[in-house]
């Protein structure tokens, strides 16, 4: 009702309606990540092995894209995003007989962001996205996995 026939366009928008674009900040600045890791491993017994690490990741200026609410849907494309992600791994190997091994493992991890990860979220204030901030939704509702595994060499072949 009123609209132009394919493919032409309105002349000008209608008295009310505001327009949806994206744009991208001037100032926008490369994202980066700081990383660390720590790991122990200690022999236990002649054929057992502990080892416990600590990852952590902290990233800075992620491109994150937020609405400008002068606008229907203006996302803006901006530096202004933050993520950090912390993870324990506990691992134990043993190697009962000398052609095979076995490893118990558990990961213990947390991510927390202000960054939109969905097509259709919006921040809950896009005036200040730190409202946002808490755990990413890439983490689900699993904080820990653990795994099993073995591995062995047929007996004929030289360790």
């Amino acid at each position: 009702m009123g609209a132009p026939v394919f493919p032409n366009v309105l002349a000008s928008l209608p008295a009310g309606v505001l327009l949806n674009f994206t744009t991208m900040d001037t100032r926008i600045e490369n994202a980066y990540s700081t990383q660390g890791n720590i790991e122990i491993e200690q022999r236990l017994g002649q054929k057992g092995t502990l080892s416990v690490a600590y990852h952590c990741v902290a990233a800075g200026t992620n491109n994150g894209c937020r609405p400008n609410p002068n606008y229907a849907n203006n996302s803006q494309y901006r530096s202004a995003a933050d993520s950090k992600y912390d993870g324990l791994h506990v691992s134990y190997q043993l190697r009962p007989v000398r052609w095979g091994s076995y490893r118990v493992s558990y990961a213990y991890s947390k991510s927390f962001n202000n960054v939109g990860e969905n097509f259709f979220s919006s921040p809950i204030n896009p005036f200040n996205i730190w409202q946002d901030y808490g755990r990413a939704a890439s983490c689900g509702v699993q904080r820990g996995a653990a795994f099993v595994d073995g591995q062995g060499q047929h007996w004929l072949a030289k360790a």
